[in-house]
């Protein structure tokens, strides 16, 4: 997926353990520069919402979600 994206640099910042952290949805912002990515942990109670620049490589996160049972994936995110 990467790869396709052809990222000017990879998203070495980027946290990510796929042992622990399943990607459910990547899109594009409205910024082409920045790609938002959802992270969900392995038991599905936190969601964390990242914005990742495609030139720079790094990524940070600007929501995260909790619950103690699960949290729900949104496939309708709007971003602007």
């Amino acid at each position: 997926m990467i790869a396709a994206l052809r990222l000017q640099k990879p998203l070495y910042h980027f946290p990510l353990c796929f042992h622990i952290n399943n990607i459910p949805r990547i899109q594009w912002t409205p910024d082409p520069r920045i790609l938002s990515i959802q992270r969900l942990n392995r038991l599905q109670n936190k969601l964390d919402l990242l914005f990742a620049n495609v030139n720079s490589g790094g990524a940070r996160v600007v929501l995260s979600d909790k619950d103690l049972r699960w949290v729900d994936v949104q496939d309708d995110l709007t971003l602007r």
